[in-house]
């Protein structure tokens, strides 16, 4: 219903249109062309022109026009240029450590290496969501919960093994 009612306000002459219009054009009720018109006059998108008019305002969003606001949305749109940047980069970097893993994985003389320790797991920031993936005979998923899987014979160069 608000795109509706946006187009027609758009498409009206001036910017310029009769709620009672819309509403009959509509065919909902009154109050619910007000509530649509109190939204979009409180983001500064149309103001109201007497009783029952309001008018199209673009470009006067929210105080736009003022010099504050201009060097906000600057400064705005240099954050999103460089955080969209820093996106693509990292997505390079994720894609190319992917292929790297799959890589290894692909080695079988690598997979008697392919492991982790209780120890590396105990030096791990449990303050953040952390979880790992061990890939074992059998795939095991083991997140920061769970406790360590004590096997005796899964010793290693000295250290624990998690199996």
């Amino acid at each position: 219903m608000t795109k509706l009612f946006l187009q027609q306000l758009q498409d009206a002459p001036g910017g310029l249109i009769d709620l009672n219009d819309v509403a009959a054009s509509l065919q909902v009720a009154k109050r619910r062309v007000y509530d649509i018109t109190n939204v979009l006059e409180g983001v500064g998108v149309i103001r109201k022109e007497g009783k029952n008019n309001v008018k199209w305002c673009p470009g006067e969003a929210a105080g736009s026009g003022s010099p504050t606001h201009a060097g906000e949305q600057q400064q705005l749109e240099a954050d999103i240029a460089e955080l969209t940047q820093a996106h693509a980069l990292l997505d390079t970097q994720s894609r190319a450590l992917t292929a790297q893993l799959v890589e290894l994985l692909q080695q079988p003389a690598l997979h008697p290496h392919l492991y982790v320790t209780a120890e590396d797991l105990a030096s791990l920031d449990t303050t953040s969501s952390t979880y790992i993936a061990l890939r074992c005979a059998n795939l095991h998923v083991l997140n920061e919960h769970d406790e360590p899987v004590e096997d005796p014979g899964a010793v290693q160069d000295g250290n624990q093994q998690l199996r």
